[in-house]
């Protein structure tokens, strides 16, 4: 099941170990291969567990053991795991009857020795590796010289007889740890949406303010001809009604001066129209936007930029305007294709959550939708029309009033 498949591998990067469980009625599956491949490389602890021996033959079981630990060398070389065999359901039904010879034939008792060994005597030696593996990798993606930090973690793994070394390339067909997290990309808020959302909250936070205590911030804010449409709405939604009152009162009367004179001047015989409240306005909160916007996407360009040679390392979630955007802003650039790749598994992944949420809505299992599936509309949403406040400003505007409009807002 594709899902299972990239719940498991997402978590991967995050174990210190993991058991493995195939059976002997159908060993070692191309999946469960590759994923002993990468977590030998990342130097994972590996438990691999053969079972459903009850289901095997005694003597055919060999042959299948040897098969499995001929293919496990092949991607794991000499750390290959041991193998441990049993049958789950004898040993429960062993447990549950106090049996102890049906219990030693079941082989969990090996498995459970090896595991008791590991929690006592090595789980912080391999947590130590786990960290300074995971501490390596982070090196990877800063700038600078990460030697003497490197150096240090050489020192720290040193405690536990390890040494750090570059990650080593994939085999053929097979996936690197770091690499088979990106197929659990979710959808998640877009950073562009996410800065230019705080920047306008703190803005019209104080500039709700200093509408009410500040007559020269009303009479400047008539003489622009007041907010777009969607800035004039958050800022409703921000103050009192008294203080809207008080701040659009000038511009109301504004408002109604060059109404009055629009409606009592002459006709233009070809139908021409020249009005003061014809305009729009020049609002301020779309300049602090637009700025806003610009630094965001230059700064996501500049800390995401892939090397000289290399890949861009981690990328962030972008909806889809401000992935247009940016894509059309830096071109066919290592940064464009890595969000675009990104983003290509984010919506795989979350169209897969939508179907799954209709489906259990539809049989009445909505009870068992989890929180991605039940959130999935509105990140559906946020993906493909971005920031509800910045979209609706972007609704506002037709093609034909993108003249008149206040530009700054990076195209």
């Amino acid at each position: 099941i594709a899902e299972n498949t990239r719940t498991t591998e997402g978590f991967l990067p995050e174990a210190d170990a993991v058991i493995m469980v195939s059976g002997y009625d159908g060993p070692l599956t191309q999946e469960e291969l590759l994923a002993a491949g990468s977590l030998s490389r990342a130097n994972r602890k590996l438990f691999f567990v053969l079972n459903k021996h009850d289901m095997a033959a005694p003597q055919a079981r060999p042959e299948v053991e040897n098969y499995v630990r001929a293919r496990l060398a092949e991607v794991c070389g000499p750390d290959a795991p041991p193998i441990f065999s049993l049958s789950a359901r004898e040993a429960l039904a062993a447990k549950s009857s106090g049996n102890a010879a049906a219990l030693a034939a079941s082989g969990i008792d090996g498995l459970e020795r090896a595991l008791t060994r590991f929690l006592v005597d090595e789980r912080s030696a391999q947590l130590l590796r786990s960290m300074c593996d995971r501490a390596s990798q982070l090196l990877a993606t800063l700038d600078g010289d990460p030697s003497p930090l490197r150096a240090r973690l050489d020192g720290l793994a040193g405690l536990s007889q390890f040494r750090l070394s570059a990650p080593a390339a994939p085999a053929a067909g097979g996936h690197d740890v770091s690499r088979v997290a990106e197929r659990s990309f979710r959808m998640e808020e877009c950073a562009i949406c996410a800065r230019v959302a705080d920047t306008l909250f703190d803005f019209m936070r104080q500039y709700q303010y200093d509408l009410v205590t500040r007559a020269e911030e009303r009479e400047r804010l008539a003489s622009a001809g007041g907010l777009c449409a969607p800035h004039t709405w958050l800022y409703a939604s921000l103050a009192s009604d008294r203080d809207v009152c008080v701040a659009l009162t000038p511009l109301a009367k504004r408002l109604a001066t060059d109404l009055r004179a629009a409606s009592s001047s002459p006709v233009q015989p070809d139908g021409a129209r020249q009005s003061a409240h014809d305009a729009a306005p020049s609002c301020p909160v779309c300049a602090v936007e637009g700025a806003a916007q610009s630094r965001a996407v230059s700064e996501l360009a500049r800390m995401h930029e892939a090397p000289p040679s290399g890949e861009p390392g981690n990328v962030p979630s972008l909806c889809l305007p401000h992935l247009r955007l940016i894509a059309s802003q830096l071109g066919d650039r290592p940064l464009t294709r890595a969000l675009e790749r990104r983003q290509s598994m984010a919506a795989e992944r979350l169209a897969e959550d939508m179907q799954r949420y209709v489906m259990k809505r539809d049989a009445i299992r909505a009870g068992l939708a989890s929180d991605e599936e039940t959130q999935a509309a509105r990140r559906a949403t946020s993906f493909v029309a971005g920031h509800r406040a910045i979209a609706a400003r972007d609704r506002a505007i037709t093609p034909q009033d993108r003249s008149v409009a206040p530009r700054g807002r990076g195209g």
